[in-house]
Protein backbone atom coordinates (compact mmCIF):
# COMPACT_ATOMS: atom_id res chain seq x y z
CA UNK A 1 0.00 0.00 0.00
CA UNK A 2 1.35 3.41 -0.90
CA UNK A 3 2.08 5.97 1.88
CA UNK A 4 -0.89 8.03 0.67
CA UNK A 5 -3.21 5.04 0.82
CA UNK A 6 -1.96 4.10 4.28
CA UNK A 7 -2.51 7.62 5.57
CA UNK A 8 -6.01 7.63 4.11
CA UNK A 9 -6.79 4.29 5.78
CA UNK A 10 -5.51 5.53 9.13
CA UNK A 11 -7.55 8.71 8.80
CA UNK A 12 -10.69 6.80 7.87
CA UNK A 13 -10.17 4.44 10.80
CA UNK A 14 -9.72 7.30 13.28
CA UNK A 15 -12.78 9.10 11.87
CA UNK A 16 -14.84 5.93 12.18
CA UNK A 17 -13.70 5.38 15.74
CA UNK A 18 -14.54 8.96 16.68
CA UNK A 19 -17.95 8.63 15.06
CA UNK A 20 -18.61 5.42 16.97
CA UNK A 21 -17.42 6.97 20.23
CA UNK A 22 -19.64 10.00 19.71
CA UNK A 23 -22.61 7.75 19.06
CA UNK A 24 -21.94 5.76 22.21
CA UNK A 25 -21.67 8.94 24.27
CA UNK A 26 -24.95 10.24 22.85
CA UNK A 27 -26.69 6.95 23.61
CA UNK A 28 -25.22 6.85 27.14
CA UNK A 29 -26.22 10.46 27.80
CA UNK A 30 -29.74 9.76 26.57
CA UNK A 31 -29.97 6.70 28.79
CA UNK A 32 -28.91 8.73 31.82
CA UNK A 33 -31.42 11.43 30.90
CA UNK A 34 -34.23 8.88 30.60
CA UNK A 35 -33.33 7.34 33.98
CA UNK A 36 -33.34 10.80 35.54
CA UNK A 37 -36.73 11.59 34.00
CA UNK A 38 -38.10 8.31 35.31
CA UNK A 39 -36.92 9.10 38.83
CA UNK A 40 -38.33 12.63 38.68
CA UNK A 41 -41.62 11.20 37.41
CA UNK A 42 -41.86 8.78 40.33
CA UNK A 43 -40.95 11.50 42.82
CA UNK A 44 -43.53 13.87 41.34
CA UNK A 45 -46.21 11.18 41.52
CA UNK A 46 -45.38 10.59 45.20
CA UNK A 47 -45.11 14.24 46.27
CA UNK A 48 -47.75 16.07 44.22
CA UNK A 49 -49.32 13.37 42.04
CA UNK A 50 -51.95 10.66 42.31
CA UNK A 51 -49.87 8.40 44.57
CA UNK A 52 -49.22 11.14 47.09
CA UNK A 53 -52.86 12.18 47.10
CA UNK A 54 -53.67 8.89 48.86
CA UNK A 55 -50.97 9.36 51.55
CA UNK A 56 -50.75 11.57 54.60
CA UNK A 57 -48.03 14.28 54.40
CA UNK A 58 -45.63 12.46 56.73
CA UNK A 59 -45.77 9.20 54.78
CA UNK A 60 -45.51 11.05 51.49
CA UNK A 61 -42.29 12.78 52.56
CA UNK A 62 -40.87 9.55 53.99
CA UNK A 63 -41.41 7.70 50.70
CA UNK A 64 -39.85 10.49 48.66
CA UNK A 65 -36.89 10.86 51.05
CA UNK A 66 -36.22 7.12 50.86
CA UNK A 67 -36.13 7.23 47.07
CA UNK A 68 -33.78 10.23 47.13
CA UNK A 69 -31.39 8.53 49.56
CA UNK A 70 -31.08 5.59 47.17
CA UNK A 71 -29.88 7.80 44.28
CA UNK A 72 -26.19 8.24 43.40
CA UNK A 73 -24.97 11.67 44.46
CA UNK A 74 -24.20 12.74 40.88
CA UNK A 75 -27.75 11.96 39.77
CA UNK A 76 -29.16 13.78 42.77
CA UNK A 77 -27.05 16.81 41.88
CA UNK A 78 -28.42 16.85 38.33
CA UNK A 79 -31.98 16.69 39.64
CA UNK A 80 -31.23 19.40 42.20
CA UNK A 81 -29.84 21.65 39.44
CA UNK A 82 -33.24 21.78 37.69
CA UNK A 83 -35.41 24.83 38.24
CA UNK A 84 -38.71 23.35 36.98
CA UNK A 85 -39.48 20.96 39.83
CA UNK A 86 -42.69 21.43 41.85
CA UNK A 87 -41.92 23.54 44.92
CA UNK A 88 -42.52 20.78 47.49
CA UNK A 89 -40.37 18.32 45.57
CA UNK A 90 -37.71 20.99 45.07
CA UNK A 91 -37.48 21.48 48.84
CA UNK A 92 -37.13 17.73 49.45
CA UNK A 93 -34.38 17.36 46.83
CA UNK A 94 -32.40 20.34 48.14
CA UNK A 95 -32.73 19.19 51.76
CA UNK A 96 -31.61 15.67 50.83
CA UNK A 97 -28.52 16.95 49.02
CA UNK A 98 -27.71 19.34 51.88
CA UNK A 99 -27.88 16.49 54.41
CA UNK A 100 -25.81 14.16 52.25
CA UNK A 101 -23.12 16.59 51.09
CA UNK A 102 -22.64 18.94 54.02
CA UNK A 103 -22.27 22.71 54.14
CA UNK A 104 -18.48 22.80 53.72
CA UNK A 105 -18.51 20.70 50.54
CA UNK A 106 -21.47 22.60 49.11
CA UNK A 107 -19.71 25.94 49.59
CA UNK A 108 -16.67 24.56 47.79
CA UNK A 109 -18.80 23.22 44.92
CA UNK A 110 -20.65 26.53 44.62
CA UNK A 111 -17.33 28.19 43.78
CA UNK A 112 -16.01 25.44 41.46
CA UNK A 113 -15.28 26.18 37.80
CA UNK A 114 -14.37 24.07 34.78
CA UNK A 115 -15.84 20.97 33.20
CA UNK A 116 -19.40 19.93 32.55
CA UNK A 117 -19.56 17.87 35.76
CA UNK A 118 -18.52 20.80 37.91
CA UNK A 119 -21.15 22.93 36.12
CA UNK A 120 -24.04 20.82 37.36
CA UNK A 121 -22.45 20.35 40.79
CA UNK A 122 -22.04 24.11 41.07
CA UNK A 123 -25.61 24.84 40.01
CA UNK A 124 -26.97 22.22 42.40
CA UNK A 125 -24.84 23.61 45.25
CA UNK A 126 -26.03 27.15 44.55
CA UNK A 127 -29.67 26.05 44.57
CA UNK A 128 -29.26 24.06 47.78
CA UNK A 129 -27.54 26.97 49.53
CA UNK A 130 -30.20 29.40 48.29
CA UNK A 131 -32.88 27.11 49.72
CA UNK A 132 -31.32 26.00 53.00
CA UNK A 133 -28.48 28.42 53.84
CA UNK A 134 -29.21 31.74 52.11
CA UNK A 135 -26.68 33.71 54.19
CA UNK A 136 -23.95 31.58 52.62
CA UNK A 137 -25.61 31.70 49.21
CA UNK A 138 -25.48 35.43 48.45
CA UNK A 139 -21.71 35.75 47.85
CA UNK A 140 -21.68 32.50 45.84
CA UNK A 141 -24.60 33.60 43.64
CA UNK A 142 -22.98 37.01 43.13
CA UNK A 143 -19.85 35.29 41.80
CA UNK A 144 -21.96 32.98 39.64
CA UNK A 145 -23.47 36.00 37.89
CA UNK A 146 -19.98 36.85 36.62
CA UNK A 147 -19.15 33.28 35.53
CA UNK A 148 -17.97 32.51 32.02
CA UNK A 149 -20.31 29.53 31.86
CA UNK A 150 -23.61 30.80 30.46
CA UNK A 151 -25.54 27.92 32.03
CA UNK A 152 -24.28 28.91 35.48
CA UNK A 153 -25.25 32.56 34.92
CA UNK A 154 -28.71 31.50 33.69
CA UNK A 155 -29.22 29.32 36.76
CA UNK A 156 -28.16 32.14 39.08
CA UNK A 157 -30.61 34.56 37.44
CA UNK A 158 -33.43 31.99 37.64
CA UNK A 159 -32.92 31.28 41.35
CA UNK A 160 -32.65 34.98 42.18
CA UNK A 161 -36.01 35.51 40.48
CA UNK A 162 -37.56 32.96 42.87
CA UNK A 163 -35.95 34.18 46.11
CA UNK A 164 -38.30 36.40 48.18
CA UNK A 165 -35.55 38.73 49.35
CA UNK A 166 -34.65 42.29 48.40
CA UNK A 167 -31.00 41.27 48.13
CA UNK A 168 -31.99 39.09 45.18
CA UNK A 169 -33.29 42.15 43.33
CA UNK A 170 -30.07 44.04 44.11
CA UNK A 171 -28.02 41.25 42.54
CA UNK A 172 -30.32 41.13 39.51
CA UNK A 173 -29.79 44.85 38.91
CA UNK A 174 -26.06 44.18 39.15
CA UNK A 175 -26.40 41.41 36.57
CA UNK A 176 -28.33 43.74 34.28
CA UNK A 177 -25.55 46.31 34.46
CA UNK A 178 -22.79 43.78 33.90
CA UNK A 179 -24.53 42.43 30.80
CA UNK A 180 -23.47 38.78 31.00
CA UNK A 181 -26.98 37.46 30.38
CA UNK A 182 -30.09 38.29 28.39
CA UNK A 183 -31.36 41.62 29.75
CA UNK A 184 -34.98 40.77 28.94
CA UNK A 185 -34.88 37.68 31.20
CA UNK A 186 -33.36 39.66 34.06
CA UNK A 187 -35.85 42.49 33.59
CA UNK A 188 -38.73 40.00 33.69
CA UNK A 189 -37.52 38.69 37.06
CA UNK A 190 -37.17 42.25 38.39
CA UNK A 191 -40.64 43.15 37.16
CA UNK A 192 -42.11 40.23 39.13
CA UNK A 193 -40.43 41.19 42.38
CA UNK A 194 -42.89 41.89 45.21
CA UNK A 195 -40.63 44.63 46.59
CA UNK A 196 -40.48 48.33 45.78
CA UNK A 197 -37.38 48.53 43.60
CA UNK A 198 -37.76 52.16 42.56
CA UNK A 199 -34.65 53.12 44.51
CA UNK A 200 -32.62 50.58 42.52
CA UNK A 201 -34.10 51.45 39.15
CA UNK A 202 -34.07 55.25 39.40
CA UNK A 203 -30.23 55.48 39.02
CA UNK A 204 -30.47 53.41 35.83
CA UNK A 205 -32.24 56.33 34.13
CA UNK A 206 -29.05 58.40 34.27
CA UNK A 207 -26.58 55.57 33.65
CA UNK A 208 -23.89 56.29 31.01
CA UNK A 209 -24.76 53.10 29.14
CA UNK A 210 -27.64 53.37 26.70
CA UNK A 211 -28.66 49.75 27.24
CA UNK A 212 -29.01 50.37 30.98
CA UNK A 213 -30.99 53.58 30.42
CA UNK A 214 -33.33 51.65 28.14
CA UNK A 215 -34.05 48.95 30.72
CA UNK A 216 -34.34 51.55 33.45
CA UNK A 217 -37.05 53.31 31.45
CA UNK A 218 -38.82 50.01 30.77
CA UNK A 219 -38.77 48.97 34.42
CA UNK A 220 -39.70 52.34 35.90
CA UNK A 221 -43.16 52.06 34.33
CA UNK A 222 -44.07 50.06 37.42
CA UNK A 223 -43.28 53.10 39.58
CA UNK A 224 -44.89 56.03 37.75
CA UNK A 225 -44.74 58.29 40.81
CA UNK A 226 -41.11 57.70 41.81
CA UNK A 227 -39.43 60.95 42.87
CA UNK A 228 -37.68 62.58 39.93
CA UNK A 229 -38.73 59.78 37.61
CA UNK A 230 -40.96 61.82 35.31
CA UNK A 231 -38.30 64.52 34.87
CA UNK A 232 -35.65 61.90 34.08
CA UNK A 233 -37.95 60.24 31.55
CA UNK A 234 -38.66 63.55 29.83
CA UNK A 235 -34.90 64.04 29.43
CA UNK A 236 -34.61 60.53 28.03
CA UNK A 237 -37.11 61.36 25.27
CA UNK A 238 -34.25 63.48 23.89
CA UNK A 239 -31.71 60.68 24.29
CA UNK A 240 -29.33 59.92 21.44
CA UNK A 241 -30.44 56.27 21.45
CA UNK A 242 -33.79 55.73 19.68
CA UNK A 243 -34.60 52.67 21.82
CA UNK A 244 -34.20 54.82 24.93
CA UNK A 245 -36.51 57.49 23.49
CA UNK A 246 -39.07 54.82 22.69
CA UNK A 247 -38.94 53.30 26.21
CA UNK A 248 -39.07 56.74 27.83
CA UNK A 249 -42.22 57.88 26.01
CA UNK A 250 -43.88 54.54 26.73
CA UNK A 251 -43.11 54.93 30.44
CA UNK A 252 -44.35 58.53 30.42
CA UNK A 253 -47.72 57.38 29.11
CA UNK A 254 -48.13 55.60 32.48
CA UNK A 255 -46.74 58.48 34.53
CA UNK A 256 -48.86 61.18 32.85
CA UNK A 257 -48.50 64.93 33.39
CA UNK A 258 -47.92 67.94 31.13
CA UNK A 259 -44.31 66.94 30.63
CA UNK A 260 -45.40 63.60 29.26
CA UNK A 261 -47.74 65.17 26.75
CA UNK A 262 -45.19 67.70 25.49
CA UNK A 263 -42.50 65.02 25.16
CA UNK A 264 -44.81 62.68 23.24
CA UNK A 265 -45.85 65.48 20.89
CA UNK A 266 -42.22 66.25 20.09
CA UNK A 267 -41.54 62.59 19.25
CA UNK A 268 -44.35 62.45 16.69
CA UNK A 269 -41.79 63.94 14.29
CA UNK A 270 -38.90 61.67 15.31
CA UNK A 271 -36.65 60.36 12.54
CA UNK A 272 -37.05 56.76 13.74
CA UNK A 273 -40.31 55.06 12.88
CA UNK A 274 -40.80 53.02 16.08
CA UNK A 275 -40.29 56.15 18.19
CA UNK A 276 -43.05 57.92 16.25
CA UNK A 277 -45.27 54.87 16.69
CA UNK A 278 -44.84 54.76 20.47
CA UNK A 279 -45.38 58.51 20.72
CA UNK A 280 -48.75 58.12 18.98
CA UNK A 281 -49.76 55.28 21.31
CA UNK A 282 -48.59 57.30 24.32
CA UNK A 283 -50.84 60.24 23.42
CA UNK A 284 -53.71 57.81 23.10
CA UNK A 285 -52.98 56.40 26.56
CA UNK A 286 -52.80 59.96 27.91
CA UNK A 287 -56.28 60.61 26.41
CA UNK A 288 -54.90 63.74 24.77
CA UNK A 289 -57.89 64.43 22.53
CA UNK A 290 -56.74 67.99 21.82
CA UNK A 291 -53.70 66.51 20.09
CA UNK A 292 -55.75 64.23 17.83
CA UNK A 293 -55.08 66.39 14.71
CA UNK A 294 -51.32 65.96 15.13
CA UNK A 295 -51.60 62.22 15.72
CA UNK A 296 -53.91 61.98 12.70
CA UNK A 297 -51.11 63.26 10.48
CA UNK A 298 -49.34 59.95 11.07
CA UNK A 299 -52.19 58.16 9.29
CA UNK A 300 -50.29 59.18 6.15
CA UNK A 301 -46.88 58.07 7.45
CA UNK A 302 -44.64 56.10 5.10
CA UNK A 303 -44.39 53.24 7.62
CA UNK A 304 -47.34 50.88 8.07
CA UNK A 305 -46.51 50.32 11.76
CA UNK A 306 -46.70 54.05 12.42
CA UNK A 307 -50.05 54.30 10.68
CA UNK A 308 -51.32 51.37 12.74
CA UNK A 309 -50.06 53.01 15.96
CA UNK A 310 -51.75 56.26 15.00
CA UNK A 311 -55.04 54.42 14.52
CA UNK A 312 -54.64 52.73 17.90
CA UNK A 313 -53.78 56.02 19.61
CA UNK A 314 -56.76 57.81 18.09
CA UNK A 315 -59.14 54.99 19.00
CA UNK A 316 -57.90 55.13 22.59
CA UNK A 317 -58.94 58.79 22.71
CA UNK A 318 -62.56 57.83 22.07
CA UNK A 319 -65.42 59.26 19.99
CA UNK A 320 -64.32 62.88 20.50
CA UNK A 321 -61.64 62.42 17.82
CA UNK A 322 -64.36 62.47 15.15
CA UNK A 323 -64.15 66.22 14.55
CA UNK A 324 -60.42 65.88 13.83
CA UNK A 325 -60.86 62.97 11.41
CA UNK A 326 -63.89 63.95 9.33
CA UNK A 327 -61.84 66.43 7.22
CA UNK A 328 -59.40 63.64 6.31
CA UNK A 329 -62.10 61.61 4.57
CA UNK A 330 -61.81 63.78 1.45
CA UNK A 331 -58.06 64.31 1.67
CA UNK A 332 -55.60 63.44 -1.09
CA UNK A 333 -53.83 60.68 0.85
CA UNK A 334 -55.46 57.24 0.53
CA UNK A 335 -53.73 55.96 3.66
CA UNK A 336 -55.13 58.79 5.72
CA UNK A 337 -58.64 58.42 4.26
CA UNK A 338 -58.80 54.70 4.99
CA UNK A 339 -57.22 55.05 8.43
CA UNK A 340 -59.59 57.83 9.44
CA UNK A 341 -62.59 55.77 8.29
CA UNK A 342 -61.40 52.77 10.28
CA UNK A 343 -60.96 54.81 13.44
CA UNK A 344 -64.39 56.39 13.03
CA UNK A 345 -65.88 52.96 12.57
CA UNK A 346 -64.15 51.53 15.65
CA UNK A 347 -65.09 54.41 17.95
CA UNK A 348 -68.74 54.08 16.91
CA UNK A 349 -69.12 57.29 14.90
CA UNK A 350 -70.19 55.60 11.67
CA UNK A 351 -72.74 53.38 13.41
CA UNK A 352 -74.16 56.34 15.31
CA UNK A 353 -74.53 58.47 12.17
CA UNK A 354 -76.12 55.65 10.17
CA UNK A 355 -78.52 54.72 12.97
CA UNK A 356 -79.60 58.32 13.52
CA UNK A 357 -80.12 58.89 9.79
CA UNK A 358 -82.01 55.61 9.28
CA UNK A 359 -84.30 55.96 12.31
CA UNK A 360 -84.92 59.70 12.55
CA UNK A 361 -85.54 62.74 10.39
CA UNK A 362 -82.85 63.41 7.81
CA UNK A 363 -80.12 65.95 8.43
CA UNK A 364 -78.16 67.28 5.42
CA UNK A 365 -74.95 67.80 7.41
CA UNK A 366 -75.17 64.34 8.92
CA UNK A 367 -75.98 62.80 5.55
CA UNK A 368 -72.95 64.46 4.00
CA UNK A 369 -70.63 63.19 6.73
CA UNK A 370 -72.14 59.73 6.52
CA UNK A 371 -71.58 59.57 2.77
CA UNK A 372 -67.96 60.70 3.00
CA UNK A 373 -67.28 58.19 5.72
CA UNK A 374 -69.02 55.30 3.98
CA UNK A 375 -67.18 55.93 0.72
CA UNK A 376 -63.82 56.16 2.48
CA UNK A 377 -64.40 52.97 4.47
CA UNK A 378 -65.97 50.89 1.73
CA UNK A 379 -69.06 48.70 1.59
CA UNK A 380 -67.72 46.04 3.92
CA UNK A 381 -67.49 48.58 6.72
CA UNK A 382 -71.09 49.53 6.04
CA UNK A 383 -72.24 45.93 5.94
CA UNK A 384 -70.72 45.22 9.36
CA UNK A 385 -72.82 48.02 10.84
CA UNK A 386 -75.96 47.06 8.92
CA UNK A 387 -76.00 43.68 10.63
CA UNK A 388 -76.30 45.37 14.03
CA UNK A 389 -79.16 47.74 13.15
CA UNK A 390 -82.73 47.10 14.28
CA UNK A 391 -84.86 45.29 11.70
CA UNK A 392 -87.07 48.32 11.03
CA UNK A 393 -84.00 50.51 10.29
CA UNK A 394 -82.10 48.00 8.18
CA UNK A 395 -84.00 48.54 4.92
CA UNK A 396 -83.84 52.33 5.21
CA UNK A 397 -80.10 52.18 5.91
CA UNK A 398 -79.45 50.00 2.84
CA UNK A 399 -81.41 52.40 0.64
CA UNK A 400 -79.64 55.38 2.18
CA UNK A 401 -76.19 53.92 1.49
CA UNK A 402 -77.17 53.11 -2.07
CA UNK A 403 -78.33 56.69 -2.59
CA UNK A 404 -74.93 57.88 -1.29
CA UNK A 405 -73.16 55.85 -3.96
CA UNK A 406 -71.48 53.39 -1.63
CA UNK A 407 -70.01 50.63 -3.80
CA UNK A 408 -71.38 47.19 -3.03
CA UNK A 409 -69.22 44.07 -2.83
CA UNK A 410 -68.52 42.64 -6.27
CA UNK A 411 -69.25 45.90 -8.06
CA UNK A 412 -65.69 47.12 -8.01
CA UNK A 413 -63.65 44.60 -6.06
CA UNK A 414 -63.17 44.29 -2.36
CA UNK A 415 -62.71 47.66 -0.70
CA UNK A 416 -59.67 47.51 1.47
CA UNK A 417 -57.06 49.64 3.06
CA UNK A 418 -54.55 51.29 0.76
CA UNK A 419 -52.30 51.07 3.80
CA UNK A 420 -51.78 47.42 2.99
CA UNK A 421 -54.47 46.10 5.36
CA UNK A 422 -58.25 46.18 5.09
CA UNK A 423 -60.50 48.07 7.42
CA UNK A 424 -61.54 46.17 10.52
CA UNK A 425 -64.85 45.30 8.92
CA UNK A 426 -63.23 44.13 5.69
CA UNK A 427 -60.71 42.02 7.56
CA UNK A 428 -63.52 40.06 9.16
CA UNK A 429 -64.98 39.02 5.81
CA UNK A 430 -64.04 35.79 3.97
CA UNK A 431 -62.06 36.11 0.77
CA UNK A 432 -64.02 35.92 -2.47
Amino acid sequence: MSPTGAAFAWGAGIAGALFLLTGLLVVADRALFDRRRAVVGRLTAIVVGPIGAKLDPRTRRAWASGLLRALPRRRLERIASESTLPRELDELVCRSLLDRTGLVTLRRQAAATGGWRSRWSRIAALRVLAFGKPDFAWPAIGRALLARDREVVAAAVAMLGRMPDRRAATLLVKALRVGRYQPSRIATSLDRSPFDLSGLIRPMLVHPGGRIRYWGAMLVRRYPRVAGGAEALVRLTRDEEPLVRRAAVEALSAAGGDGARAAALALLADDVWFVRAHAARALGALQSVEDAPRVARLLADREWSVRDAARAGLEAMGPDVARSLIPLLDGPDRFARNGAAEVLQNVGTFERLLTEEATGPGDPVRTDRLGRLARAGGYWMSEAVLDRLPADAHGRAVALLASLGVERAGAGGRPGGPSGRPTAAAAAQPED
